[in-house]
């Protein structure tokens, strides 16, 4: 069965076979196993469906049952955390062995949260199908090791209700929600939206769609975070007028406004009163570039923190834009030097050349990421 793209209503989802499955009997599917064992190859050696969960699966659900609310999200979205970057194999068919992987390196590397996107997630050219099984893998890999935050893609209202569900029926703590940007909203429509969605499991906002229109997005995030406290965190990615308005709105209410991307913009929002945690680049392959930064940072010492920006991240970002086969091929490639994932993206994405991995090789080497 798959997340049906128009469900034909808030409570239903189109099967495989044509017909039309209400919301409980789906959830309660994919709570069995069905789903990983069907379209998880990665996970078909574990046996045939049950109803029991893995053990995987059932720490992950046992941590999720603790985390409930602002207070208790914030001891996770705490210091430098992993955005999640899928694997792929050639032929860009999801490679399950790199999920686990990442997520082993991520967790060892410090992050207590794994933080699947829209972007870095690679989840704007999958399917639901692919989704759905990639959250649950997340979830059951992590094993209560660490909160996963679970994303949707631009989706309706009804839409971002039912995935809501299942990601918490297995084991997503919170769902990054990607504001829907097909036709014109206002800020109590997409209010509204967030407030709907937290009935069903904690939510984050992402600020992207207010960037060509700040006042609207700071009245959607005050009017979220003071109608729901189950609205717990919003991911930041534009700084400036919209960053400093955001940060007065969510300030005092236990909400955690962090920094997409790079150091240098959680340096600017933790300028601001901001920045509790932020996406770490370097976690997976290089962590104690983000440790040192966290840890000058703990101890006041911003000087210190913008000399390691200036040393490893603005060179590091400069380097991989500047690649032919772009920033995204170019972090891939990286994490398949370090042997965590493979350097593919699905086509008609272009994946790193050999010479261009052996570009990165040398470079990596010369400033001490290898």
């Amino acid at each position: 069965m798959t997340f049906s793209p128009y469900p034909q209503g808030e409570n239903h989802i189109k099967s495989d076979t044509g017909g039309i499955m209400n919301r409980r009997k789906f959830l309660s599917t994919m709570g069995t196993g069905v789903l990983g064992n069907a379209i998880y190859p990665a996970t078909a050696k574990a046996g045939p469906a049950t109803s029991t969960p893995s053990t995987g699966l059932a720490n992950q659900l046992k941590l999720s049952s603790q985390i409930h609310d602002r207070t208790s999200v914030a001891e996770f979205l705490n210091g430098p955390i992993q955005s999640f970057r899928t694997s792929f194999n050639e032929d860009g068919t999801i490679d399950y062995d790199g999920v686990r992987n990442f997520v082993d390196r991520s967790i060892s590397g410090g992050s207590k949260t794994i933080l699947l996107t829209a972007g870095d997630s690679h989840l704007t050219c999958m399917t639901n199908e692919e989704i759905a099984t990639l959250t649950r893998a997340v979830c059951e890999h992590t094993a209560g090791r660490a909160m996963v935050v679970a994303a949707d893609r631009n989706s309706r209202t009804a839409s971002s209700l039912q995935f809501a569900e299942y990601a918490k029926s297995v084991g997503a703590s919170v769902l990054m929600c990607q504001p829907p940007t097909w036709a014109t909203v206002s800020a109590k429509s997409l209010a509204d939206h967030y407030v709907a969605i937290s009935q069903n499991i904690l939510v984050m906002i992402v600020t992207n769609v207010f960037s060509s229109n700040h006042t609207m997005g700071i009245e959607a995030v005050k009017t979220a975070v003071r109608a729901s406290p189950k609205v717990v965190a919003i991911k930041d990615d534009v700084l400036g007028d919209l960053g400093s308005g955001i940060c007065k709105v969510v300030n005092g209410t236990g909400a955690i406004l962090f920094a997409g991307g790079r150091m240098k913009n959680h340096l600017w929002l933790w300028q601001q009163g901001c920045g509790q945690t932020f996406m770490a680049t370097f976690l997976a392959f290089a962590p104690a570039i983000e440790k040192h930064y966290w840890t000058r940072l703990q101890n006041g010492d911003a000087i210190g923190a913008q000399a390691l920006i200036e040393q490893y991240e603005n060179p590091f970002f400069d380097y991989l834009l500047a690649l032919p086969c772009g920033w995204n091929a170019g972090m891939h490639a990286i994490l398949s030097i370090h042997g965590i994932t493979k350097k593919w993206l699905p086509r008609p994405y272009l994946s790193a050349s050999d010479e261009t991995v052996a570009q990165l090789k040398d470079y990596l080497r010369q400033h001490g990421m290898l």
